[in-house]
């Protein structure tokens, strides 16, 4: 099968999603799959298991009237004979729908967006989930709870292009891939149909947490809770450093993985809490550094207040043989088996959080067990090669080329 994805970067930059091409893109080619992207960005390097990347920057415009990429997107679909395009962050509905029109599409749900303008279902100001449904009404939002874009004309693009994105649901050649079934429920119960959306869990390539990929960092020593993420207000850091500071233990340092537009405020968070000498901000890492700092740590700490639609860091930890300690929110309780594999704790709750860091660093056998559980549930249900065999259901099904009532193998847990 000929697979086409579009999205704005597949590089090392793309964060997430293009993880997830270039990972699926090994697994699916060594099933005899040829796959293919357009990418608003110029790829950094060539990637195992992709054909070619064609660049076309209008992904990346949801404003743009420019119509140049047809002819490049129609050569490209013709000399590679594409079978299926599968859609992830597009900006540019218009380049979704053109596509829809003529090709069987598969639309990824990696945000909120087809549901809500501002893409996270998260209220900033008062750190509360959305439950409104898209509409004139979260014009007034961007303003009052800080959730989107207030510049007038981007906001009022973000809530046409909400609009425009949920009338691709009623194109009979589109079918959605949710990434948890957290995130179905909620697209369903804002009206995209139910059988129109697939669960694909999200995964990790199992051979990139092997010890043999590691590359240590200097200065770093194994007695450390990781965190790894972007830095902002959602991701609920400063919970995580009330909670660190709280640690009677004061030898474990606390490693910050990431950046974003929250740094600056982090940075102060530590330094009005004092922890200074024991909290590190590494910045982005990849590759054999972020395996290293994997295997290394004690545990990870995903302590996010909004509803994350998975939570992919979790499942390099479990491959990692890491517990894990995350909030309750989205999709984390699909993949975090509680009191198994890690802990799963209140949003916001500080206390919580203290008391299972505590529970983890004062108990080496509970914490390595945890971690084996967590490994050999990742190996079950979470690696690419699970997910591949499901995404090609996905693809048949959207094809013709498997029945249509024939349902994808259900994303469930035998626990």
């Amino acid at each position: 099968m000929n697979i086409l994805h579009l999205d704005q970067d597949v590089g090392t930059k793309g964060g997430g999603v293009a993880s997830f091409i270039r990972d699926s893109a090994v697994s699916l080619s060594s099933r005899g799959s040829s796959i293919w992207v357009a990418s608003a960005a110029e790829p950094d390097r060539v990637y195992p298991g992709i054909e070619q990347v064609e660049v076309l920057p209008q992904i990346n415009d949801a404003a743009i009237s420019d119509t140049s990429w047809r002819g490049r997107l129609e050569r490209l679909v013709n000399e590679a004979a594409i079978d299926v395009v599968h859609v992830h962050e597009v900006k540019n509905v218009a380049i979704t729908r053109y596509v829809a029109e003529r090709l069987p599409t598969v639309i990824h749900l990696h945000n909120y967006g087809i549901i809500c303008p501002g893409n996270d279902l998260f209220h900033n100001s008062s750190e509360d989930i959305c439950q409104r449904k898209a509409g004139f009404g979260c014009l007034l939002c961007a303003y009052t709870k800080q959730c989107n874009n207030r510049h007038p004309q981007r906001l009022w693009q973000s809530l046409t292009n909400t609009w425009k994105k949920q009338s691709l649901a009623a194109m009979p050649n589109v079918r959605f891939v949710a990434g948890s079934r957290h995130i179905r429920d909620r697209v369903v119960a804002a009206g995209i149909p139910a059988s129109k959306v697939d669960v694909v869990w999200y995964a990790a390539d199992p051979d990139r947490l092997d010890a043999e990929n590691c590359r240590p960092i200097s200065g770093v020593s194994d007695d450390y809770v990781l965190y790894s993420g972007r830095l902002s207000k959602s991701k609920g850091i400063t919970y995580l450093l009330d909670a660190f500071s709280r640690l009677r233990t004061k030898s474990t340092r606390l490693l910050l993985v990431g950046d974003g537009i929250y740094r600056s405020e982090v940075e102060r968070h530590v330094a009005k809490l004092g922890l200074g000498d024991r909290v590190t901000l590494l910045g982005w890492r990849s590759g054999g550094e972020l395996t290293w700092l994997y295997r290394n740590c004690q545990m990870l700490v995903v302590p996010s207040i909004w509803p994350e639609v998975f939570g992919i860091v979790g499942l390099e930890a479990m491959a990692a043989a890491k517990p894990v300690i995350a909030t309750e929110v989205g999709g984390i309780p699909e993949w975090l088996d509680r009191e198994v594999s890690g802990y799963l704790v209140p949003p916001r709750d500080v206390e919580s959080l203290t008391a299972r860091m505590e529970a983890l660093l004062a108990d080496t056998d509970r914490t390595l067990a945890m971690g084996q559980a967590g490994r050999q549930r990742f190996v079950k249900y979470f690696t690419t090669d699970v997910q591949a065999e499901k995404l090609l259901t996905v693809y048949r099904t959207v094809t013709g080329r498997e029945a249509a009532d024939k349902e994808v193998p259900a994303c469930t847990l035998s626990i």
